[in-house]
Parts: structure tokens; sequence; C-alpha cells
């Protein structure tokens, strides 16, 4: 269980460190990386959640696992930024954005010890989500997502 609040803590983290959240290019229709990104949130956020009622709740309460959900909800509705657009005028970037990939270390890591000893096919979702996140992250480019220049060193 602690695991899993672990592992929520660092995806919450990694939210609130990657520049691509801020990005308002359209990916589908409506969809743009700022809320794609916060959707991927909530579903990790989902699934470590159901694996925590699964194996430590279920035989307790149903509705003991909506606690956490809310608290985590309200962390991530305050962490929610608006997109950045680039009109060519000096947007520094928030001093809160980081190159580090410890976070994504972490993560995997934890994730593969629930793997180890509890159901794989639900933690093997969030290894795969993480992954991807990680090698978005590592093909940043400020012009890819339409943020600003001064941006790029991230």
């Amino acid at each position: 269980m602690y695991i899993n609040l672990l592992i929520i803590i660092f995806l919450i983290n990694i939210y609130r460190i990657n520049p691509i959240r801020y990005s308002s290019r359209n990916i589908v229709y409506k969809i743009n990386y700022n809320k794609l990104m916060l959707y991927i949130l909530y579903i990790t956020i989902i699934i470590e959640l159901l694996q925590i009622h699964l194996y430590y709740l279920s035989s307790i309460s149903n509705y003991l696992i909506l606690i956490p959900a809310f608290i985590f909800y309200i962390i991530i509705d305050i962490l929610d930024d608006d997109p950045v657009i680039d009109d060519g005028s000096f947007i520094p970037p928030p001093k809160h954005l980081s190159t580090s990939k410890f976070n994504y270390l972490i993560i995997v890591l934890l994730i593969y010890n629930i793997i180890k000893s509890k159901n794989k096919y639900i933690a093997s979702i969030n290894i795969i989500i993480i992954i991807v996140l990680f090698y978005q992250r590592n093909k940043y480019a400020a012009c890819k997502y339409d943020l600003p220049i001064t941006w790029s060193k991230f």
C-alpha cells in the first residue's frame, strides 16, 4: 500500500515538473497536450488506487478508497495550470520545471517491485504509460509543442 502511495506522489511530481503539460498544441480535435497529460495522470492514479483497493482495502470497506482519491484530485486541481501560448514575447519558464529523470527511475523500480509480488497485468499498464511519458520527455523540444523558445533548455 505504501509503495502505491509513493508511486502516486512521484507521478504527481512528474506531472508538476514536465514542461509538456503547458502546451496548447492540439493532438486530436479538442484534446491538447495539456489535457492529455492530465488524463494520463488521472488514469495512472486510478490504476494505483485500484491496486490498493483490490489488495488491501476490499476486505475492510468499499468506500475507503474514496478518501485518497478525493485528496489526490484536490492536489492535482491545485497544480493544474492553463496552457502557455507562444506569442513571441519573453515568457520565462516556471521555476519548478526540471530535466531530472530520477522520478521516472524511482517509479519504474517501484512498479517493478509490485509486478514481482502482485497482479502483473494492472501494474504493467502503468509501466507502459511511464515508459511512454519518459520517451516523450526525452524527445522534448519547445518548438515541437508550440511553447516559447525560452523554454528550450528543458
